[in-house]
């Protein structure tokens, strides 16, 4: 305490509480209460010499699950653009900022697991540190997800269609970056009919390097042979 400037401004009660219950949780190891974690074994093995307290890699070659389930840190880094798959991505508050812009490379397509498409646009862009033996730094997006469930579609045309006011229900907003397709969304030109009112046209983006390479077919087609349908909106 002589070291101490301030030294009545401990509150010795509450720091005596605090550290005998911190060590009363870690000696009886209850779940919500131990200090014996992921993190503290890191920082003992850089700041205590006891390589027998170190932390082992775990056995079964599911590093990577058993490093996530201890959580991440509470602080995450964010960003305004990311690259990934061959994208470049905005999130929308950056594409915001900059009204003169001249491409919009917020909107994202993934994949769900029960065979729906999920459509919507980027609002965020996180990396996580996860606690653990190496390091684990996922990058994930935040988006506004329109609902699957209201979007119309043109098979024969490859035409999909999104409501731009419709909003995915639920607290699932969040994917791997490594999940994201880009599109992009353009409005129906023709505002004032109803049925077209508030729908976008999705189209998917090719990644950089690898555009699609048109054929024969895509030049020369004869409109008196061709079996497909020509489609024009108004």
């Amino acid at each position: 305490m002589d070291d101490v400037l301030l030294p009545h401004n401990i509150d010795v009660m509450h720091t005596e509480k605090n550290i005998g219950e911190a060590l009363f949780g870690t000696i009886m190891d209850i779940s919500d209460k131990t200090k014996d974690n992921f993190k503290a074994r890191v920082d003992q093995a850089m700041l205590c010499n006891r390589p027998k307290l170190g932390m082992k890699p775990p056995i079964g070659g599911k590093s990577e699950l058993r490093q996530a389930a201890d959580g991440f840190a509470y602080r995450v880094r964010s960003f305004g653009a990311y690259d990934v798959n061959g994208y470049c991505f905005h999130t929308t508050r950056h594409e915001q900022s900059r009204p003169n812009r001249r491409i919009t490379n917020s909107g994202v397509f993934t994949q769900g697991l029960n065979g729906l498409e999920y459509y919507g646009r980027i609002e965020e862009i996180y990396e996580l540190n996860f606690y653990g033996c190496k390091p684990l730094n996922p990058d994930i997006f935040k988006c506004h997800w329109f609902d699957p469930q209201v979007v119309r579609r043109t098979p024969d045309l490859g035409l999909v269609e999104i409501q731009q006011s419709s909003i995915l229900p639920g607290d699932d907003v969040y994917i791997v970056a490594q999940q994201a397709t880009q599109v992009y969304y353009l409005s129906c030109p023709c505002q004032t009919d109803d049925n077209l009112k508030g729908w976008d046209v999705v189209y998917k983006v090719p990644p950089h390097g690898k555009v699609h390479v048109p054929n024969n077919e895509d030049y020369n087609i004869d409109p008196n042979t061709y079996d497909g349908e020509f489609f024009s909106k108004r």
